[in-house]
């Protein structure tokens, strides 16, 4: 399972109209048929460790190859660059759980992003 996290804050001078349309448009995702769900907040505590980013969105699909047609959705390239204008900044960062993929095991090791082989403990997040 591919989550798709987006972390970005508004300008100031975003008026609010464009703010709720943009939040909406990334709501609408879910409509993307490789699109599992979509989860989207205002940040509600920790203002000081997360600053700047005021928002946050979750997309999830079954795999990288949904992420990818996600990505390239009109839908989403849309929605991206009317966002673009009104946002101060935007971060992502996909993550796979594993959770869709049965053929790896917890005996298995993996490949960490560093290149480097990781073993996987029981119980570890």
């Amino acid at each position: 399972m591919i989550h798709h996290l987006l972390f970005f804050w508004f300008r100031k001078d975003s008026p609010q109209a464009e703010v709720e349309e943009i939040l909406e448009g990334i709501r609408s995702f879910a409509t993307i048929p490789a699109v599992k769900d979509v989860s989207i907040g205002e940040n509600r505590g920790f203002p000081e460790s997360s600053a700047p980013f005021t928002h946050a969105a979750i997309v999830t699909f079954d795999d990288l190859e949904g992420r990818n047609d996600y990505l390239a959705d009109d839908l989403h390239q849309s929605v991206r660059r009317k966002a673009m204008s009104a946002l101060g900044e935007l971060k992502t960062i996909s993550v796979d759980t594993g959770r869709a993929s049965e053929s790896a095991t917890q005996d298995e090791p993996t490949e960490s992003p560093l290149g480097t082989s990781a073993q996987p403990k029981a119980g570890s997040i």
